[in-house]
């Protein structure tokens, strides 16, 4: 009985078979940080550039010497993941080449942080301003409402003027120059030869 109760049961936990796989996985996540880092030099340095167009091409490399294997297509979706929520505009086309714009972004520095923009602006009023007339008022602007859209197309045949309009109009006289026959007819003039 002594011997039966030295025996050890061999024991396997779960969590013991994914600690390659763990250690694998984020020496994988340190090279696409890597690429990441790459990244966003190139975005930055083509950003500085006097008439830049506010985009880069990106060539995902499928290795890079002295880093760990990479899933190439692990890594672009790891990369457009986190660019995405960078709020960049990412593109991919097969098998490795990623279209990275900021333009969308550029457009709202230019109408809302632009420092010539802004020193352009009128002033605005101060918040919170304690008024002695009970804090409202006295001065009203009119704010132009905006104009509807004609809910229904019309055509120009069904126009009716106002009749103020066709009041208003006065035939022209006719001059007749002097020398001229009555007639009025130009052609009948050209024959009228002298």
């Amino acid at each position: 009985m002594s011997r039966e109760s030295q025996v050890v049961i061999p024991k396997l936990e779960p969590k013991n078979l994914f600690e390659k796989r763990v250690r694998r996985d984020t020496a994988r996540l340190k090279a696409y940080n890597q690429i990441l880092e790459q990244i966003h030099h190139r975005i930055y340095t083509s950003s500085q550039l006097p008439g830049n167009p506010s985009y880069v091409m990106y060539t995902v490399p499928p290795f890079i010497l002295g880093v760990p294997y990479i899933d190439l297509e692990d890594c672009i979706v790891y990369l457009v993941h986190i660019l995405r929520g960078n709020q960049f505009e990412v593109r991919f086309t097969y098998p490795n080449l990623l279209y990275i714009s900021w333009k969308h972004y550029e457009s709202e520095y230019t109408a809302h942080r632009n420092p010539i923009v802004k020193a352009m602006m009128p002033p605005q009023p101060p918040a919170n301003t304690s008024k002695k007339g009970g804090g409202k008022s006295r001065i009203s602007f009119q704010i132009p409402e905006a104009v509807a859209a004609p809910t229904t197309a019309r055509s120009a045949v069904d126009y009716q003027p106002p009749p103020s309009f066709i009041s208003d109009i006065q035939r022209p006289q006719r001059v007749v120059p002097s020398g001229a026959s009555g007639a009025g007819n130009i052609v009948a003039d050209l024959w009228n030869i002298r």
